[in-house]
């Protein structure tokens, strides 16, 4: 922080303000997302998910985007509280209509997930009520996230993008 005080110093008035301003508006956004998260991995995923997030939706696929932590699905049967819903937007072939997807990011931590058959049993039943109802489910062990919550978040935009050039391609024809 010592650092970036001392950058700050050496700019301009104007410019200094317009930094401290862009800087506000990002930790409001990063409050914003992180204060629904339950569990600090969670939290330590969120971050460079915003990120990522935020940098895709200037890509070709479109200006819809939203990342949501804690959303309740209901898949017809069974509601599910999802760790993070991702939902793109791309136009149509025509630019008229936006054509939405949405993907769920799960966060499994050790203490919730796969220590008995039956929570295992509850987590894959869970995974496929919310692929029968079109959800595009991404998984990342508990471990995996705090060892490396960037790549995590790099690896989940990667299978978005992956699926939505896809997409794109099927609807150009």
């Amino acid at each position: 922080m010592e650092n970036v005080t001392k950058w700050l110093d050496t700019l301009e008035d104007n410019v200094r303000d317009l930094v401290i301003e862009k800087f506000d508006r990002y930790l409001d956004e990063l409050q914003g997302i992180t204060e629904f998260c339950r569990s600090p991995i969670e939290k330590m995923l969120a971050i460079p998910l915003y990120d990522s997030v935020e940098r895709s939706k200037w890509n070709h696929f479109g200006d819809i985007f939203d990342i949501s932590p804690q959303v309740e699905v209901d898949t017809g049967g069974n509601k599910y509280t999802v760790d993070f819903m991702v939902r793109f937007g791309i136009q149509d072939p025509e630019g008229k209509n936006h054509i939405f997807h949405d993907f769920v990011i799960e966060c499994d931590g050790h203490e919730f997930h796969e220590k008995t058959k039956e929570q295992v049993s509850k987590d894959k039943q869970r995974e496929r009520d919310l692929m029968k109802k079109g959800y595009i489910v991404i998984r990342f062990s508990g471990s995996d996230i705090h060892n490396t919550p960037e790549y995590c978040a790099h690896e989940a935009m990667d299978i978005i993008n992956r699926f939505l050039q896809d997409k794109l391609r099927t609807l150009r024809g």
